[in-house]
């Protein structure tokens, strides 16, 4: 059996339960809608150890936040790249011939003209897990459990992603995170940066909340800028 034939099997066994319970249909609706639900637990836990880590780890834990940080946003633009640079994968959604069940308020255009390999919302969000469970095991199984269950699986609920799309997306921000917090010279980069920034931290604290914000959400406001003007 192939991937393409495994993920339609997979898809479709999901599917059998969509429109089964309407109430629990338009709760993984707005799970999928909400930036808030999917996003804030994977962001606060960074603020946690930032602020309350001991004195005496405080500069390493900053420059590993920093560190993933810089991985995620990494690993997402390499994701959005991918999606451009393949042949271009429909969503399920956007497949007639496998007569999926949609939720109700998901139509045949939704995310129309986006190919759905590989997933930005896996990658995103495994990007942040995996980074913080290299830097807090406990924060970051937690972290990995909602990444898989609240943001991941939403989107193979709604037939916006294959199981394909959604594990090659988890890998890719998996492997930016330890990629980035592994290799000694791009570690070394961002602490030059950090102890940059701390020159100069008015600046840099009011650029950091600018750039979580947008992570927060996955850059909507810059994609849609970067839509408008061109």
């Amino acid at each position: 059996m192939g991937v393409a034939e495994l993920d339609q099997l997979l898809l479709l066994h999901v599917n059998r339960f969509v429109g089964v319970s309407p109430s629990f249909d338009s709760f993984v609706r707005f799970l999928s809608f909400s930036s808030f639900i999917k996003m804030l637990p994977l962001i606060v836990p960074f603020v946690v150890l930032w602020v309350a880590s001991s004195a005496a780890d405080r500069q390493t834990v900053r420059v590993q936040i920093l560190a993933v940080l810089v991985a995620s946003i990494a690993a997402l633009a390499i994701a959005r790249g991918l999606a451009v640079l393949l042949p271009f994968h429909d969503r399920p959604i956007h497949m007639p011939e496998l007569s999926l069940k949609l939720v109700k308020g998901f139509g045949s255009n939704f995310l129309r003209g986006w190919s759905s390999f590989p997933s930005d919302h896996a990658t995103l969000s495994f990007a942040l897990a995996s980074g913080l469970a290299l830097i807090n095991r406990r924060m970051g199984v937690f972290a990995l459990v909602h990444a898989a269950v609240v943001v991941c699986l939403p989107r193979l609920y709604l037939s916006l992603h294959f199981p394909s799309d959604l594990l090659v997306g988890a890998g890719l921000g998996a492997g930016a995170s330890w990629l980035v917090l592994k290799q000694e010279h791009l570690f070394r980069c961002i602490r030059t940066c950090h102890q940059l920034g701390m020159r100069y931290h008015k600046t840099f604290y009011a650029a950091l909340f600018v750039f979580v914000e947008q992570l927060a959400e996955m850059f909507d406001g810059v994609r849609s800028l970067i839509g408008y003007i061109f």
